[in-house]
């Protein structure tokens, strides 16, 4: 099985109680997979810089803005902002509110709703 699948699967699986994180860990792979891995081999020490996540970021042509191994490069960045009215929620609630305005109007002009 593919690590990151593992990585997933025991992500999802993983018991929801009070026992620390490592010794949950060790506790789940030896259940599941049967090799034992100690809970005091596990560390919270930081990862060396060649084996953290690279994240880039990119503009709207795909060219990359800046690349950092530092998620607080993140912080940095505005959520992705759209023109007001065209995301999907906007265009349904326009086309909803189209609907609404259309079908009350027809009832106060005592016709039937379309």
């Amino acid at each position: 099985m593919p690590v990151q699948a593992t990585a997933a699967f025991i992500a999802k699986n993983l018991p929801q109680d009070n026992t620390p994180l490592f010794s949950q860990l060790s506790s789940f792979i030896r259940e599941r997979y049967g090799f034992t891995i100690p809970a005091t081999a596990w560390s919270e020490d930081p990862l060396p810089d060649h084996l953290k996540m690279r994240i880039s970021i990119r503009d709207h042509n795909d060219q990359e803005i800046t690349s950092l191994r530092d998620p607080a490069v993140l912080n940095r960045f505005p959520a992705k902002a759209t023109r007001p009215g065209t995301s999907a929620l906007d265009r349904a609630r326009q086309a909803f509110e189209n609907r609404h305005h259309r079908l009350v109007f027809s009832r106060s002009a005592g016709s039937t709703p379309p």
